[in-house]
C-alpha cells in the first residue's frame, strides 16, 4: 500500500509535506518515533479522522482509548456492523471478554476497551488496521495473544509503539518517523532489538 500526504495544523506549519509511505500488503508494519513525531496524526490522516487530502479506503483505526461507542456494550457495537459472528465469539473467548459483552464499554478497564475495539476491527471486514499504541496498556498475556492474532489475521497492519523489543517481535517491517518524515526503514528480520535501539537513538532524537 502506498500513501501520500500533505497535512497542516496551521497554514505555515506543515506536519506532513510531500510525505510518502509504502507498507507491504498483508503484513505488519511498526511505526516508531519520539512523542510528537507525528505517529498518531499520520494514522488519523490515513483513516480520515483528520481532514487530510488523501484518505486510505478500507481502514479501521483503534487508538489507545479504543474506537467504540462508549455507552454501548461490545455486543451493541458489533450489531452496528456486518461481521463474522463466529470469529467475534472466538476472539471474545481468547481475550476473556465473554462475560463482559453486555457491559457498557466505558465501564470496562482500559485494556478491555482496547481489546473490545480490536475485536470489532478484526471482524469488521476492513483489510487495513491502523493501531495506535494499543499494546502498552495490555498485560503481558494479552499482549502475547494480540501479537499472535494480528500475525494470523493476514491483514495489512500499521501499528505505533515505543517498545522496540515488541516491535521486532511483532512486525515484518520497521519504520522510524521524525518530524513528519520517515528517517529509517528495514525488514524486522534484518535487525535485532539492540540494533534498532541504537538506530533509534541516532535517528529519532
Amino acid at each position: 500500500m502506498v500513501y501520500k500526504c500533505n497535512f497542516f495544523y496551521k497554514k505555515n506549519k506543515p506536519v506532513f509535506s510531500n510525505f510518502f509511505l509504502d507498507i507491504p500488503d498483508g503484513k505488519i508494519t511498526a511505526l516508531c518515533g519520539h512523542n510528537g513525531a507525528g505517529k498518531t496524526t499520520l494514522l488519523k490522516c490515513m483513516s480520515g479522522i483528520l481532514p487530510s487530502e488523501t484518505v486510505v479506503q478500507n481502514t479501521w483505526f483503534v487508538g489507545i482509548s479504543g474506537s467504540l461507542i462508549s455507552h454501548f456494550s461490545l455486543e451493541q457495537n458489533l450489531k452496528l456492523i456486518k461481521h463474522d459472528i463466529s470469529a467475534a465469539r472466538r476472539y471474545m473467548e481468547d481475550f476473556g471478554l465473554t462475560e463482559f459483552v453486555k457491559r457498557p464499554v466505558k465501564k470496562l478497564s482500559t485494556g478491555q476497551q482496547i481489546l473490545s475495539s480490536l475485536i470489532v476491527a478484526l471482524v469488521s471486514g476492513r483489510e487495513i488496521l491502523l493501531l495506535d499504541e494499543i499494546l502498552s496498556p495490555l498485560d503481558p498475556v494479552n499482549q502475547e495473544k494480540t501479537i499472535k492474532i494480528l500475525k494470523e489475521s493476514k491483514k495489512t497492519v500499521l501499528i505505533t509503539s515505543h517498545d522496540l523489543n515488541t516491535v521486532c517481535e511483532l512486525s515484518d517491517k520497521v519504520l522510524i518517523l521524525k518530524k513528519g518524515q520517515i528517517v529509517y526503514e528495514n525488514d524486522a528480520s534484518n535487525i535485532t532489538p539492540e540494533e534498532l535501539k541504537e538506530k533509534y537513538k541516532v535517528l529519532a532524537c
